[in-house]
């Protein structure tokens, strides 16, 4: 029998809750991975881990790869059809509990409850509840938005052309890093007493955009000014620098405009308590990427 299966684990989520649980003094041999492709997988099988191969649309297959696993790291589905990603959590909870497994670890979104971002909160509560019909022992990893989403080439672009432009006004974010998200996951795999229980796993402060612009300003030493516009003339402006029409309108819709809405502007101490220090910040983050 396997301790742990991490799904996702090609994923950068996935990947580092791998990492974290090797660092925890985890033996590679407890872990067993899903993959959709094997060859994909190959560079985790260096890591010593057992590589099962499945697919988050054939149930029969995740039930082979869930057979003699303990402990289950299910890492949501990134599909953006969001009743195909219903259906597939579906598949892996069935699967799940056809397997028996013990205890299931599920990535929701943080505050899912007071949440309305293109749809997403309804997918995590519907899987939530899912997994407590199985009557399995779980625990909900609610993750915030990634800090990775607006801290890549958003950087770059503000920073060259001295305007960072949003739609969120001055709405705070909560957001954190995937490897804090990850170390936290770990920590609670190989922890006790976190049976049944939900963590919101956000920021214990929160950061504006025109915050965002200050630091950017202060550590590449150039002039970079928030703008915050309309969300029509957002996405066309995002647009015009470059960004994808699919890739501007969610940044626009699925992160601006709930950030002005103030939807991402609760805070919680639960992902420093997991990790046992405080959450990575922006300006750690930034200094990163503009260094």
């Amino acid at each position: 029998m396997f301790r742990f299966l991490v799904t996702g684990a090609t994923g950068r989520l996935g990947g580092a809750i791998i990492t974290h649980l090797l660092e925890k003094g985890v033996e590679a041999k407890e872990i067993a991975v899903l993959v959709r492709d094997e060859q994909k997988g190959e560079k985790l099988k260096n890591l010593g881990v057992t590589i099962k191969t499945g697919d988050y649309n054939d149930e029969a297959s995740l039930r082979n790869a869930f057979e003699g696993i303990e402990k289950l790291m299910f890492v949501s589905s990134p599909d953006f059809d969001n009743t195909l990603r219903i259906s597939q959590h579906a598949n892996v909870v069935k699967a799940a509990r056809d397997a028996k497994v013990s205890h299931i670890f599920y990535t929701g979104i943080a505050y899912a409850e007071d949440m309305n971002v293109v749809g997403l909160q309804n997918v995590h509560l519907a899987t939530e509840y899912m997994i407590k019909t199985t009557g399995i022992s779980y625990t909900f990893l609610r993750n915030g938005f990634y800090l990775e989403n607006i801290t890549g080439d958003l950087v770059n672009k503000a920073v060259s052309s001295g305007r960072l432009i949003t739609a969120a006004g001055n709405g705070r974010f909560n957001f954190v890093l995937i490897d804090d998200l990850a170390l936290a996951a770990a920590s609670a795999i190989v922890g006790e007493g976190h049976e049944n229980k939900v963590y919101n796993l956000v920021n214990s402060s929160t950061t504006s955009f025109d915050e965002y612009a200050d630091i950017l300003s202060k550590l590449s030493q150039k002039q970079v000014t928030h703008v915050s516009l309309e969300p029509g003339d957002a996405v066309k402006n995002l647009i015009s620098m470059g960004d994808p029409e699919a890739v501007a309108g969610f940044n626009v819709y699925g992160l601006y405009l709930p950030i002005a809405e103030g939807q991402f502007s609760k805070v919680s101490k639960d992902l420093e308590n997991l990790i046992g220090r405080n959450c990575t910040s922006i300006e750690e983050v930034l200094n990163k990427v503009v260094s």
